[in-house]
């Protein structure tokens, strides 16, 4: 239930966020610290440990890509969505 919780905050949070404001690195940094109540990710005292925090990233990116897999994987999954197609061209589209 733990790194379900970590999961689902961890996974929030990233897609809560703007793209263009800070780089990947920087939303991890920042939810580990906000996390274990550190800013550099580290644990001491009453915070999450530093193997609670890891465990609880894998699971996200594991649920993520799963569910990613199965969105696009599904029949015109990747051609009917705006943001994940790219289209050709118009020059190519003749061909």
């Amino acid at each position: 239930m733990r790194h379900m919780v970590i999961s689902l905050s961890v996974a929030l949070a990233l897609l809560a966020s703007d793209a263009s404001a800070q780089s990947l690195f920087d939303k991890l940094q920042g939810a580990i610290g906000s996390v274990t109540g550190q800013s550099g990710g580290t644990s001491s005292g009453g915070g999450l440990s530093q193997s609670d925090v890891t465990a609880g990233l894998r699971e996200a990116l594991k649920v993520g890509t799963e569910r990613v897999v199965s969105s696009i994987g599904a029949n015109d999954g990747f051609n009917a969505d705006p943001a994940i197609h790219i289209p050709l061209p118009p020059q190519l589209q003749k061909v």
